[in-house]
């Protein structure tokens, strides 16, 4: 089941959207939980990422998505945007799968070589 959000305005909407938000994700999947009744744990649940900044800092990550994506800070908090060090990065989507339970994750072509990294660190996790 994927977990989504509108993204067909992009720059104009989707950064500055309450959309992009784990509270916002968190109801979403509480929509499917309630809908699926006793088959939820047999649902597993996919993110597409959005945009992939690896920087020193999480902080630099989101400013250099923002133009793309908008609001740095909404990106800071966000299952949709993968920012900072590599070890951030882990940690945010290990997170997301204890507090969401999100599965799996989506990552376009164009920020593979960023992600790379992150595969041999999620595969032993």
């Amino acid at each position: 089941m994927s977990i989504s959000t509108n993204n067909t305005t992009r720059t104009q909407e989707v950064g500055g959207s309450s959309h992009l938000g784990s509270d916002v994700v968190a109801e979403q999947i509480g929509w499917v939980r309630d809908a699926a009744g006793d088959r939820f744990d047999d649902i597993e649940l996919h993110i597409r990422v959005f945009g992939v900044a690896v920087r020193p800092t999480r902080e630099e990550g989101a400013e250099a998505l923002a133009d793309q994506l908008g609001d740095p800070e909404m990106l800071l908090r966000s299952p949709f945007v993968w920012v900072g060090p590599i070890e951030a990065i882990h940690e945010q989507v290990l997170r997301y799968r204890e507090e969401l339970g999100i599965s799996y994750y989506t990552v376009s072509q164009r920020h593979a070589d960023q992600a790379t990294p992150l595969v041999a660190l999620v595969g032993g996790s």
